[in-house]
């Protein structure tokens, strides 16, 4: 028994002990857990209080940057604006000028801790500019595109207008008040009603009634201009079909090409592209068997210095081929093709050249023989056919002695002077000169 009992207090000696001691651990343990919460809301209070300041700076930040976007932009208009005062045809200089500002501004880095992220979606693309040299109201379309693409505010558009602007809409903008410059919707509008489309709808839709191909003008250049005059004569409230019947109508009654014409017309076109179409193709049919009519015109050069006779071989010669033009039927044109027609055409050309280098050298003829007498007898007129034999250079016509002339005849009472003879008859039409400048 005593055994036992002495078992039982050791035993109860050792849960004592080991209570007390787990009761001391529990303690160290609770105040070790009571000092890692302490440390551990201290780092929180710490990382909230960073984080507001982080929050504070990017807002610093973005100022800055929105500062410093207006100061480029600011001085990107000064400097444009007093390029276009001093030589406002110089665009070369506009573009360096902005490559230098981009340039610049790109330079111009925030920290990538202080950047704040971008949640709009991707970022922007550089924008076209605009130069007043076209209409405003395609590239206003495109850029309200980019600004809803990009969800800008009205700041941002506004920002973005004004780096978009070049020559014409530049000036225009720096001429305009501060209460248009600072409104995008004001600005806007006074661009589209300086570079917009001038023409009212009904005097377009009058232009369209009478509107023609021009001589430079291409199928496809003619077909667009006249659905541009289409759009913009009936607005977007007519239906299309009616746009696209107009458009039709107008550019087959325009069209230079009648055959052509006719052709598309018994088509029966519904649109304008199918329109364009079959006026195509018949053209380049008519192209194939027709051949492409070429109006050749060559002209024939002498070497003699007489501008008149070269000028008239040319009328010739224009005269020949339009007589070839009009008197080349559609029946020879049927029968014979097109190479053999060209070569006769040109076989013509050359036999009338040879023509006129033979009468080109029958006129010089005669002019040699012409001043052959003139230089022959310098101080006497040009003996014509009807007159009196032909004497010697020094022969007197009074005493018919030779050494002097008429004039200084020593003779007084020579002979009465010889009557002198009838002019000469005027040559009749039928009547032709040979060589030496005779009748024949």
């Amino acid at each position: 028994m005593d055994l036992l009992q002495i078992e039982r207090r050791e035993m109860k000696d050792l849960m004592e002990s080991l209570e007390k001691k787990f009761e001391s651990e529990k303690t160290v343990f609770m105040e070790k857990t009571n000092q890692l919460v302490i440390k551990l809301n201290e780092e929180r209070a710490t990382q909230a209080l960073t984080i507001e300041r982080e929050k504070v700076a990017r807002k610093k930040c973005g100022r800055l940057e929105e500062e410093i976007k207006h100061l480029q932009m600011s001085k990107r208009v000064t400097e444009t604006i007093e390029q276009h005062e001093k030589n406002p045809k110089s665009n070369v200089q506009d573009s360096e000028t902005s490559k230098v500002i981009t340039d610049t501004s790109s330079s111009v880095q925030i920290p990538e801790q202080n950047k704040q992220p971008n949640s709009s979606g991707p970022s922007p693309q550089r924008l076209p500019c605009y130069d007043g040299k076209t209409e405003w109201k395609p590239y206003y379309m495109q850029f309200i595109h980019f600004s809803n693409r990009y969800k800008w505010d009205s700041k941002q558009r506004l920002d973005r207008l004004i780096e978009c602007l070049r020559d014409k809409a530049l000036k225009f903008y720096s001429t305009r008040p501060l209460s248009v410059q600072n409104d995008f919707v004001l600005l806007s509008e006074k661009l589209n009603q300086r570079f917009g489309n001038k023409d009212l709808p009904y005097t377009i839709r009058r232009q369209l009634q009478e509107v023609r191909q021009n001589i430079d003008e291409t199928v496809e250049e003619f077909a667009e201009r006249v659905q541009e005059m289409a759009t913009d004569g009936y607005g977007p409230n007519t239906p299309e079909n009616v746009v696209e019947t107009i458009s039709v109508d107008a550019f087959l009654k325009g069209c230079s090409d009648k055959k052509a014409t006719l052709f598309a017309m018994e088509k029966n076109p519904t649109t304008l592209d199918n329109a364009l179409q079959c006026v195509k193709s018949s053209i380049h049919n008519q192209r194939i068997v027709l051949g492409k009519r070429q109006e050749v015109v060559k002209r024939v050069h002498f070497d003699s210095d007489n501008d008149s006779e070269t000028e008239s071989s040319e009328l010739a010669v224009r005269a020949l081929n339009r007589y070839d033009r009009r008197s080349s039927t559609s029946y020879d044109r049927r029968q014979t093709p097109s190479s053999d027609w060209q070569s006769s055409v040109e076989s013509r050309l050359k036999k009338t050249e040879q023509d006129i280098g033979n009468i080109k050298d029958d006129v010089s003829k005669i002019l040699m023989a012409v001043s052959r007498q003139s230089i022959g007898s310098p101080n006497r007129r040009s003996i014509s056919p009807g007159r009196s034999p032909d004497r010697s250079n020094d022969e007197c016509f009074r005493c018919h002695e030779k050494g002097h002339y008429a004039r200084n005849c020593p003779n007084t009472a020579a002979v009465a002077r010889v009557p002198r003879s009838p002019s000469p008859k005027p040559i009749e039409r039928d009547q032709h000169l040979n060589s030496q400048g005779l009748k024949t």
